[in-house]
């Protein structure tokens, strides 16, 4: 498994990122808000990773905290949750915003995220640790 990936943004693209790591380029699928903080290609930049494995290659997800990071792997873990609308609900609130969403059971801020419905927004469906 890969923890993280330190390297250089070589390229950003509409679903993520190129990280030049040693002259080999690592395509990570990241938010669009950890997107929006990248600095400029001279920065060196460390993305903690999710690497999912499947019959039709391999991605990999980035964050650039592991709060977000546990909070995609909490995610994904819910039934009808895959990686991309963990990346979706992500990409519309922040880490400890989604959590208080949870928490005070606000299901409003969780839906706005494009294909997540009210059904995988519950307390029943996403446990919180704390």
């Amino acid at each position: 498994m890969i923890y993280y990936i330190k390297g250089f943004v070589d390229e950003i693209q509409e679903d993520g990122v190129v990280i030049d790591c040693n002259d080999i380029g690592y395509k990570i699928c990241m938010t669009q808000r950890d997107m929006q903080k990248l600095g400029n290609k001279s920065e060196k930049v460390k993305i903690y990773t999710y690497q999912q494995v499947r019959e039709d290659g391999t991605l990999l997800y980035g964050f650039l905290n592991k709060e977000e990071l546990n909070i995609f792997k909490m995610l994904i873990s819910v039934s009808g949750v895959g990686p991309k609308a963990a990346i979706s609900i992500l990409s519309t609130v922040s880490a400890s915003d989604f959590i208080l969403a949870v928490v005070t059971n606000n299901e409003k801020m969780i839906v706005k995220a494009q294909g997540v419905g009210k059904k995988n927004c519950t307390k029943d469906n996403i446990r919180v640790k704390g």
